[in-house]
């Protein structure tokens, strides 16, 4: 399917916006949803092939952090791992350009795009919370194996979220192409 610039542009806007209203927190709230910047890498390394649209989403995601700590937010976070947030959203953007072309409507491409999206959910999670835990300087005396068994109360959520914010978007962008598909042909 070929996606025209004003097609390309107006999903950059979309992903760019599911940044912005959702990086506030990293599992949601009652008043906030989960952040959704991990399945918005993936859905543009899916559907968006040029290479700005990379540099952009990284420009919106670090925005939104800021504007979340004008409003107060933590950022104990932010230590001299931020950086690795670079390789990390570049594993899920790799993974959803490995997975364009499949024909999501078919189990086997299902299997492949859900693979390539846990494998690259799993690599970015060493690679976020492995920085974090060498580079913060939080967690002198603190054995690696000590770090990794609680930081893995967390991987439910971090795979979780992004795994259904990504399948919620290829079901409607799958459903909306049908319906649109449906629509020109009773219109011919």
């Amino acid at each position: 399917m070929r996606v025209s610039k004003e097609t390309s542009w107006m999903g950059i806007a979309a992903l760019t916006g599911g940044i912005l209203l959702t990086r506030v927190g990293h599992f949601g709230t009652f008043s906030t949803p989960p952040d959704a910047t991990l399945a918005v890498f993936f859905l543009a390394g899916l559907w968006i092939r040029s290479g700005w649209a990379f540099a952009l989403l990284l420009a919106a995601a670090g925005l939104a952090d800021q504007l979340a700590f004008a409003q107060g937010v933590s950022d104990w976070c932010v230590s001299p791992a931020y950086g690795f947030l670079i390789p990390t959203y570049a594993c899920l953007w790799a993974a959803g350009g490995a997975s364009r072309g499949l024909d999501w409507r078919r189990p086997a491409a299902c299997a492949l795009g859900a693979g390539n999206l846990l494998a690259s959910l799993l690599a970015a999670f060493v690679i976020s919370s492995g920085s974090f835990f060498l580079l913060s300087k939080y967690f002198a005396g603190v054995s690696g194996l000590d770090y990794w068994l609680s930081v893995a109360r967390y991987l439910p959520h971090y795979v979780g979220w992004a795994c259904a914010y990504v399948t919620t978007a290829i079901l409607a962008r799958q459903l909306f192409a049908t319906h649109a598909s449906s629509a020109h042909r009773a219109a011919s």
